[in-house]
């Protein structure tokens, strides 16, 4: 059983929910928690110093990764969870047909049976054109980036989802990445998606 002061703990999330009544301030990091809890929203931020893409050669990070130039890497950057829509991604790159077209996972906990799901997934459909990563200092974040030439941010509508911004769309924004997202929570409106 979770102790209370674990970071997942229902029995802590619904205490933090009873003592937000006294703070002073509140700041939350979308829509959906403003519109629950009221307060402030403060999207996360990036250093744009430390994500700046001109930092970075990109030719010698592709030949760091073995990525040769003709590659097309595709990569979702995070903490996969049921509520990210991976299977779907690794289903829609497996439909297209070009060979040159890969996709990279990073941030794949070789422990976690979910993880090791969508590793076996990935590997069934996609063969050769799959690379995992395992987590990674958030340092070497910048420089996987640079690696690749479409950042995929897919979310399921779930309750998991809605709560939560993938601080990754600000990462991809900071290197300059193109990013495909769905439109799910407030990315729409951080991308400033017009719809059509």
């Amino acid at each position: 059983m979770p102790r209370v002061y674990e970071f997942g703990s229902p029995l802590n999330r619904r205490l933090g929910e009873k003592v937000i009544q006294f703070a002073d301030k509140i700041t939350v990091s979308n829509t959906y928690l403003r519109e629950k809890f009221g307060g402030e929203i403060i999207y996360h931020g990036r250093d744009t110093h430390a994500f700046d893409p001109d930092r970075f050669d990109r030719e010698g990070l592709r030949a760091k990764y073995d990525v040769d130039r003709a590659d097309q890497i595709v990569m979702f950057l995070g903490i996969p969870g049921s509520y990210n829509g991976i299977m779907d991604l690794i289903q829609s790159v497996a439909l297209i047909k070009n060979r040159n077209v890969k996709l990279f996972l990073v941030g794949l906990d070789d422990k976690d049976a979910y993880c090791l799901s969508v590793a076996r997934a990935a590997k069934q459909a996609l063969r050769e054109r799959f690379r995992s990563f395992r987590e990674i200092p958030f340092a070497c974040v910048p420089e996987l980036l640079t690696v690749a030439d479409v950042v995929a941010i897919p979310q399921e509508r779930d309750v998991a989802s809605i709560g939560q911004l993938p601080a990754n769309v600000f990462d991809a924004m900071a290197m300059a990445k193109p990013i495909v997202a769905t439109n799910v929570n407030d990315l729409p409106k951080i991308l400033d998606v017009v719809e059509g």
